[in-house]
This record gives C-alpha cells, sequence and structure tokens, in this order.
C-alpha cells in the first residue's frame, strides 16, 4: 500500500518537475521575444538619430547663410535655389554613407 502512494507520489514530483521546465523555458521564449522587440526598437531609434543629426547639419549651414552676415550672395537671385539643393544632396550622401557604414560595420542589419 505504501509502495503505491510512494510511486504516485513520485509520478506528481515527476510532472511538477516537467512543468517546472516548461515553465524556464516559456520564459526564455518570452525574454527571446522581448529582446528582439527592444532591438528594433533601437534599430529605428538609430536610424531616426542618424536622419535627424544629417537634417540638422543642414540646417546648421542653411542658418548660417540665413543670417545677415556678408557671404557675397546676398543680390544673386539663384543662390538660395543652389544652396537648398546642394545641401539637400550633401545631406542625402551623409545620411546614405553613414547609414552604409553603420551596416557595414554591423550596427545596423539590412
Amino acid at each position: 500500500l505504501f509502495e503505491v502512494y510512494l510511486q504516485n507520489i513520485n509520478s506528481q514530483v515527476t510532472k511538477l518537475d516537467i512543468l517546472d521546465i516548461e515553465m524556464t523555458n516559456m520564459q526564455d521564449l518570452v525574454q527571446l521575444s522581448l529582446d528582439t522587440a527592444r532591438n528594433k526598437l533601437l534599430t529605428v531609434s538609430t536610424i531616426f538619430s542618424l536622419v535627424s543629426m544629417c537634417l540638422g547639419l543642414s540646417a546648421m549651414v542653411g542658418s548660417l547663410f540665413g543670417m545677415n552676415l556678408r557671404n557675397g550672395h546676398e543680390d544673386d537671385s539663384s543662390a538660395f535655389i543652389a544652396v537648398s539643393v546642394s545641401l539637400a544632396c550633401v545631406s542625402l550622401v551623409t545620411c546614405l554613407s553613414l547609414g552604409a557604414l553603420l551596416v557595414y560595420t554591423g550596427v545596423l542589419v539590412k
């Protein structure tokens, strides 16, 4: 009679051990899922920071041309368009170059 009870207790302990292992595996799976989501958010944050840095650089140069400083182009009618287009091109090239550098170094994944 005691042997039957002992076998039932051992069976229940084994079931509890299996349940504990399954809970640990589920915790690890949820942790990996959260890590993946965090990494995606960090990637998006890095991309936004890169774009805002490039646009900030162009805004700084544009603001210097917009101040009341003598630069020799005050009366030129095409100076605004030339500066705007050149700053947009420089900003785009800088952003793409830094993005390619981050992909090359492995910081950003394609």
